[in-house]
């Protein structure tokens, strides 16, 4: 079953992995990221250069694309990989969204549209951040959330705790 649900989540976040790949090759490409690596998950990430990381001044998720700032310590890392989380659940809902689109008569190329920028969507919460709190970075709910989740307290993120409850509500072997 867990095979079967992973299977469902790549098809689902599709255009996130596209999106994400694309991004990271093109930093690639153009000599503004080194040190590539394909994650087991999807995600593939690489690492600014440092004469660009001074004008970047911070990691970039993009999809399942990751390009990080040199030596980041692993918090970020945990980070930007909760914005990637975000990217899945973005695509699942413009899915989701297309699918009853075309089901109420709806132009499928309009659906496909959908579903392809869904991790672009995810830029308007920059937005309406701005809107609400006159910050767009600390303003944006998915940023805030990344925060939260990775924010150690005793030793242990939100992320990591949640995880510990879930492994222990779990029947044993």
């Amino acid at each position: 079953m867990k095979k079967f649900k992973a299977a469902i989540l790549i098809c689902l976040s599709l255009p996130s992995r596209v999106i994400g790949l694309l991004y990271v090759l093109l930093a690639f490409a153009f000599m503004l990221a080194h040190r590539l690596e394909f994650e087991d998950n999807g995600v593939v990430t690489a690492e600014w250069r440092l004469w660009f990381a001074s004008k970047v001044g911070f990691s970039v998720t993009s999809g399942h694309g990751i390009i990080y700032m040199p030596s980041v310590d692993m918090s970020i890392h945990e980070h930007e990989h909760v914005h990637v989380r975000q990217c899945e659940d973005a695509c699942a809902l413009s899915f989701l969204i297309g699918v009853i689109l075309i089901a109420c008569g709806g132009n499928w190329i309009i659906s496909l549209i959908m579903w392809m920028t869904a991790p672009a969507q995810l830029l308007l919460n920059y937005f309406t951040g701005w809107l609400r709190f006159g910050d767009s970075y600390t303003g944006a709910e998915h940023e805030r959330s990344a925060y939260a989740q990775t924010d150690v307290v005793d030793g242990e993120s939100w992320l990591e705790r949640h995880i510990d409850e879930q492994d222990s509500s779990l029947p044993k072997k």
